[in-house]
Formats: C-alpha cells, sequence, structure tokens
C-alpha cells in the first residue's frame, strides 16, 4: 500500500497518488488507520518540497509495522521536513533601498532565511545598515 504527500495537496484526500495528502500529520494517520484494517508492505512517499511540521510528529512502536512487513517512509528528490514556522511580513519601504517589515509578537528565532538562503545576525545587521 502506497501513500503520497506533497505541498500541493490537500489533507482531505486519500494519500493517492493521484490525490497526495498535504501534511505528515495527515499521512500519519492514514497509516495507523491502514494497520488497524490489516495492511501490508505500507510505504509513505514524501514528494519534493518543504513540509512544516505544526506539531511535533511523534511516532510509537505500533507505528513502525512489523519486523516482516515495516512501515518505509522516504523522501522523492529533495524532501524536508521542518520544525521551523514560515511568517509572511508585510514589507514597507524604508528608503535607500531596505526594506523592513515588524516580526509578530511571540516568535522567537535562532535561524533567519532570506529567499531560501540563511543569513546570520552580523549578515541582517549589516544588510539593514545599508
Amino acid at each position: 500500500m502506497q501513500f503520497y504527500i506533497s505541498p500541493q495537496g490537500n489533507d482531505s484526500y486519500d494519500g493517492s497518488l493521484k490525490y497526495p495528502v498535504k501534511t505528515l500529520e495527515r499521512a500519519v494517520l492514514l497509516v495507523r488507520k491502514a494497520l488497524k484494517d490489516g495492511a501490508k508492505n505500507i510505504e509513505v512517499n514524501l514528494e519534493e518540497g518543504v513540509y512544516y511540521l505544526k506539531n511535533p510528529v511523534a511516532f510509537t512502536a505500533e507505528d513502525s509495522g512489523t519486523e516482516e512487513f515495516p512501515v518505509i517512509y522516504r523522501g522523492i528528490g529533495n524532501a524536508v521536513i521542518s520544525g521551523g514556522q514560515q511568517i509572511y511580513p508585510e514589507w514597507e519601504y524604508f528608503g535607500n533601498g531596505i526594506y523592513r517589515s515588524v516580526v509578530p509578537e511571540g516568535i522567537s528565532f535562532d535561524q533567519f532565511f532570506i529567499n531560501h538562503e540563511k543569513r546570520s545576525w552580523p549578515d541582517i545587521q549589516t544588510m539593514i545598515r545599508r
């Protein structure tokens, strides 16, 4: 039995190749149901893309299947599972080629990416001063 996850999927779908789910959380629930229904040879395929977890995913021993029929999770292409949080700030032009935005309250971070490129705090400060 095959399940598929895609960034373009929908969690109301059945997880098939034609109708993939969107989140790892939903795929885990589908796998658990399939295992309870007696399914064997379960594979979960994460299509290329970034999957942001809203909550931690906790796997238990029963999520593994059996020694003879283990449940297999695999990425297809560059599939990334991230505990990071996407933010969509509203940017305003500050002048002299500089844009600024306010990060919503309650968000803390130790890494910052701009256009998928990791930036350090000194880099950001330099960018702000330009």
